[in-house]
């Protein structure tokens, strides 16, 4: 039965989302196979349990997102929610009130340190494909789903003859509608340059295995691997530690850079695809 409504999940979600639900599910349905109860759907008793038991292991904003992806399933399901049960809603509370909601923050990649990144690579196809992914994290201010989702097709130019990177689906945009983000003439030469290496076709971000073999697509989890093997070769002020930048600070570091040379919250919003001014706040102030 859950393969099957998994298999209605396709087109209607993106891959990854689909992906995370089918993680989300099989660790609650594991769970319940120990505990003795069926996941489909669980009582709320279990659900209200499986919180308890996660919240000595997981962080909070984990736990919400699996409650979440079990509600989606039974709706979808035509089940009944029982996640909406008084019960999970005070296995919830009691989660909240001893883990908390906030959520930690990814360490802000801003420019100074994207740079000495940058000049740390060298020129092999390696290097050559994590410039341009810290500048197109950098630039494009994406999601990692989003960023391996570029291919050399959606490289294109803006009426004004700037290059631009076509955005075709994102998180903010799940119906494809679309939009051109503009990207510098550097990190223009280097697609292409990394073209020529790779053919004229398919995703522009790539794995590379320890022997140099250049795969079709990068995997969003990667991301974060190659950022922390890049930073192993700086050296920050003062002889510091590198400071754990992860995918996801690419989006921080630059709207961080950008409220300082000027830019409104407003006009963060846009360029970060946030829908709140409170989230983008949230990422300004964490400097």
């Amino acid at each position: 039965m859950i393969d099957e409504l998994f298999a209605k999940f396709e087109g209607a979600f993106a891959e990854n989302t689909i992906r995370g639900y089918r993680h989300d599910f099989d660790q609650f349905a594991k769970w319940c196979a120990n505990e003795g109860f069926h996941p489909l759907p669980a009582p709320s008793i279990s659900i209200a349990a499986h919180i308890d038991a996660l919240s000595k292991t997981h962080k909070a904003a984990s736990i919400r997102r699996r409650v979440n992806a079990l509600s989606t399933i039974y709706r979808l399901g035509r089940m009944q929610d029982t996640t909406k049960d008084p019960d999970v809603t005070l296995a919830m509370k009691r989660m909240h009130r001893k883990l908390g909601r906030a959520q930690r923050q990814a360490k802000p990649l801003t420019r100074p340190y994207l740079n000495k990144m940058i000049e740390a690579q060298d020129d092999s196809p390696r290097g050559l494909r994590n410039k341009i992914l810290l500048l197109m994290g950098y630039e494009t201010m994406r999601r990692r789903s989003e960023l391996v989702g570029f291919e050399f097709s959606d490289v294109t130019c803006l009426l004004n003859g700037k290059p631009a990177l076509r955005l075709r689906f994102s998180k903010a945009d799940q119906y494809g509608e679309g939009r051109l983000i503009e990207i510098s003439e550097e990190l223009l030469k280097l697609i292409k340059t990394w073209q020529e290496i790779v053919g004229q076709e398919g995703r522009i971000l790539r794995s590379i295995d320890k022997h140099g073999n250049i795969g079709n697509k990068l995997e969003p989890s990667a991301i974060s691997y190659i950022l922390r093997q890049a930073q192993e070769n700086i050296t920050l002020p003062g002889n510091k530690k590198p400071r754990q930048w992860t995918g996801h600070s690419f989006r921080v570091g630059a709207a961080v850079d950008l409220v300082e040379s000027g830019y409104t919250i407003e006009q963060v919003m846009r360029k970060g695809d946030w829908k709140s001014a409170q989230a983008s706040i949230r990422y300004v102030m964490v400097k």
